[in-house]
């Protein structure tokens, strides 16, 4: 606020606002942990279900959960493509598992006569479950977000200012410039005196 040497001056009318805009930013979002727990509870409450049961029927239920859950998490966050390559995975990382570790046994006539190849296809099926899991969680689970972020933009405002000394009356306008999100300060830009009279002393 500008002001005749000496005297006083009224403190200035608030300033004009500055102009706010608003713009979106997009960030990740992992989301994978919701899958590690719809395949985590499908393998284990299958597995449980079938010790508890002695019965191997209630074991599809796990299996149908693991193949569809992730899917469907997928698909609930507006991502149908990776639905569809999770799906995939799903379905055909444990069955080339199976397949894999059968070979590995190098049965001497068919895979599975006496037994041979039953040991090397669980292991290749535990492994295709466990990395259709993994990746799926690690390299799909990803949405983006937009989050509205505000930005700073600069603004004028005009104060009146007011002074008396030794007989004289000063009245003027000063201007400022503020930013969005500064802290109002004295304004210190300098004066832009409009109008500047005297009035003699009585």
């Amino acid at each position: 606020m500008a002001s005749a040497k000496g005297a006083p001056a009224l403190p200035a009318a608030p300033e004009s606002a500055a102009l706010a805009t608003t713009t979106t930013a997009t960030t990740s979002h992992w989301y994978g942990w919701q899958n590690l727990l719809a395949d985590g509870g499908s393998i284990v409450g299958g597995l449980g279900a079938a010790a508890a049961t002695s019965s191997t029927d209630v074991l599809w239920i796990g299996v149908v959960g693991y193949f569809l859950g992730s899917p469907v998490i997928h698909v609930a966050h507006g991502r149908v493509v990776p639905a569809i390559v999770s799906l995939a995975m799903h379905v055909g990382l444990p069955y080339a598992g199976v397949r894999l570790g059968a070979k590995a046994e190098d049965c001497p006539a068919h895979e599975y006569a006496d037994g041979c190849g039953i040991g090397g296809a669980l292991i290749g099926l535990g492994i295709g479950v466990l990395a259709a899991t993994a990746i799926d969680a690690a390299a799909l689970a990803y949405e983006d977000v937009a989050t509205p972020t505000p930005t700073k933009s600069s603004g004028f405002g005009l104060s009146p200012t007011f002074a008396f000394d030794h007989g004289r009356t000063s009245l003027g306008l000063a201007g400022r410039r503020t930013r969005l999100g500064d802290t109002p300060t004295a304004a210190t830009d300098g004066p832009t005196w409009l109008e500047n009279k005297s009035t003699p002393r009585s």
